[in-house]
């Protein structure tokens, strides 16, 4: 392409009303603390693999969007760029919708240009790893939560934690997107249950937007709110301006109470490290010291804080060798803990294990707030101080051997234990079939539970001589004052049941002269 060409559609973009602008890349990843900037000196990698990097400023776990962060994904562009970072990586709880919404604006975007101009620009893509958008290295990753197999927590059930996957294929033909999906469905039928009880009980269906609009609304006070109580279902219908009939409050209090939950869908560990595998993904355990705080102790009365936190590491270091037999990838080396006495249990366990020169270490803020001119952006920040280089460096090589590896047609660049593709499908099948059972069985109880409090109802009224209850008509002009309708930036090819939708994507590409073919 001309020279005069990419100066045309570099303004074109510029002028979309983007509110970014081209930048030097460096890397934002997954930090959990608060402080002191991370930079990681790859000066080594770059000499390696020919690609152009110095010095990173990175933060490997954030949150916005779509899902569980507060603020928009350009928001969360652009505070990265205020905080010098380069790098970035978007790790949303059991989804990756945010990541797809962009992708998909971004691609319409690029598409309508190409059509145009006559033009080539690749589109963004799942089936890579690293992205420039914008002078930003983006990698795509999620947060999921699993489930530690013989392991319990202090609460007596089995032990929860969260394990970010980089760099797995994500296409609608991936049983990594197959995994993710279920999971994050039944999240969202346990996050959202409370409606369905009305909507049954009372033959009204609410809007996705509304409720959508309320849960934004939530975060800016509440980051990461998803899931609806009793009282904040009462809270969404008394802002929202809707009634339902005659129905006061405390009957639907009542009503709702009593109403049976969704159960949740529990990956085991073992299997998501399996399946992630398979699709090219790498591992890393998030906040160790966070999620492993939580592992059961047997303790006698009296003991000493001391000897309590003596065993406590221990426990902690026993489950680190345990999921290192799991073939987990690595872990995140810095956080927002307290103390950075977690990452030194790990790294002890690392080293008794003798595999030093082959574990990963990563560093995220785990910020869920974006674009809040009144809270100062955590992303790229750390409580701890500097993330030694060899560190980071580990993981990057790896993340670039990966994308290596897709450009040549490859899904992994490592050999993992051998596991069949057929095991994988059956991994994969057991969770969808669970997750469709625990539907099916919650919408059986809740008609179960309707039958009962109706034919209460009716008994009552009989009793003081008046009929039963008559069920709300749905109006939405009259349920639902003032509604707000949001635009979604998607293609039309794409499917949206899949993902939350980022109603606010206001992200615009930018194509750069001396890159123009490279995300």
């Amino acid at each position: 392409m001309a020279d005069n060409e990419l100066n045309e559609s570099t303004n074109k973009f510029k002028n979309t009303g983007s509110n970014f602008s081209t930048v030097n890349a460096k890397v934002d990843f997954h930090l959990h603390s608060f402080g002191s900037s991370t930079r990681v000196n790859v000066d080594n990698i770059s000499n390696k693999y020919g690609v152009t990097i110095s010095e990173y400023q990175s933060d490997t776990d954030l949150h916005g969007g779509s899902h569980d962060g507060r603020g928009s994904t350009a928001q969360l562009f652009n505070d990265a760029k205020k905080n010098n970072v380069k790098i970035l990586s978007i790790t949303e709880h059991n989804t990756m919708a945010s990541t797809a919404v962009l992708f998909n604006s971004l691609n319409e975007q690029i598409r309508t240009y190409n059509t145009d101009n006559n033009t080539t620009f690749p589109e963004y893509s799942f089936n890579r790893v690293i992205h420039r958008i914008n002078g930003i290295d983006f990698i795509p990753g999620v947060e999921i939560t699993c489930v530690i197999p013989g392991v319990l927590s202090q609460k007596n059930k089995p032990l929860k934690v969260h394990m970010l996957v980089y760099g797995a294929q994500f296409d609608s033909n991936s049983l990594f997107h197959r995994l993710l999906r279920a999971k994050h469905h039944n999240d969202l039928l346990r996050d959202q249950g409370l409606f369905k009880v009305i909507e049954k009980e009372y033959g009204v269906k609410f809007s996705d937007t509304l409720i959508n609009k309320y849960v934004l609304e939530r975060r800016k006070t509440t980051p990461g709110f998803g899931q609806f109580g009793v009282k904040d279902v009462l809270d969404f219908l008394n802002k929202s301006n809707i009634t339902i009939g005659n129905v006061t409050t405390e009957e639907l209090r009542k009503v709702l109470k009593g109403a049976p939950e969704p159960k949740r869908l529990q990956l085991n560990i073992s299997d998501v490290i399996k399946i992630a595998h398979s699709a090219g993904g790498i591992c890393i355990l998030a906040h160790p010291n966070v999620n492993l705080d939580r592992v059961k102790l047997d303790l006698q009365p009296g003991t000493k804080k001391e000897d309590r936190l003596r065993l406590l590491n221990i426990g902690k270091k026993r489950v680190a060798k345990m999921l290192l037999s799991m073939e987990l990838d690595g872990f995140e080396a810095a956080y927002n803990a307290r103390t950075p006495e977690g990452s030194i249990v790990i790294r002890n366990a690392v080293k008794e294990m003798g595999m030093e020169r082959q574990i990963l270490y990563t560093g995220g803020s785990d910020n869920h707030i974006n674009g809040d001119p009144n809270v100062k952006s955590r992303i790229g920040r750390t409580r701890f101080g500097e993330i030694h280089s060899s560190f980071m460096e580990r993981f990057l090589s790896q993340i670039i051997k990966l994308d290596k590896a897709r450009e040549q047609g490859k899904v992994t660049h490592r050999i993992y234990k051998y596991c069949p593709k057929q095991d994988i499908e059956d991994l994969v099948e057991k969770y969808e079939n669970l997750a469709q059972a625990y539907q099916d069985e919650f919408h059986e109880g809740l008609s179960n539970y309707i039958d009962i409090i109706d034919q209460m109802a009716a008994e009552q009224a009989s009793e003081r001589d008046k009929t039963v209850k008559q069920y709300a008509t749905y109006d939405q002009t009259l349920m639902f004052k003032n509604p707000t309708i949001y635009r979604v930036n998607v293609s039309p090819k794409q499917s949206t049941t899949e993902y939350d939708i980022d109603t606010s994507s206001d992200l615009h590409v930018t194509l750069e002269n001396n890159e123009p073919n490279k995300h």
